[in-house]
């Protein structure tokens, strides 16, 4: 019943935590299978939160670590962001909501 009414996916990732983003990807292709979810053409804007930890994994890496090119039919983007700065999320919000427009528009 979450998922129902769902415009669009905002998946959060810890860039600092290595080891739990095999939790996260399977968080996030469970989420993606889910019989409310598959079907739809929404949005994914994943981001790479904490940023401003020493040694944190690129947006880069993290993309790749999540398997976010395995999306095939579903637009999607990632952003490295600090949620304490604020730094990345003005950018991924305008992404999402430039997605959501064109998703309605269509």
């Amino acid at each position: 019943q979450y998922y129902r009414d769902a415009e669009a996916v905002i998946f959060v990732v810890d860039s600092s935590d290595k080891l739990r983003t095999v939790v996260a990807r399977d968080e996030l292709e469970s989420l993606l299978n889910h019989s409310d979810i598959r079907d739809k053409q929404i949005p994914i804007c994943c981001l790479a939160n904490k940023r401003d930890i020493q040694d944190a994994m690129s947006a880069v890496e993290v993309a790749d670590k999540m398997g976010l090119d395995s999306i095939k039919n579903k637009p999607y983007s990632i952003f490295a962001t600090n949620a304490l700065t604020g730094e990345g999320l003005n950018s991924a919000m305008d992404w999402l909501s430039e997605q959501i427009t064109n998703m309605k528009q269509q």
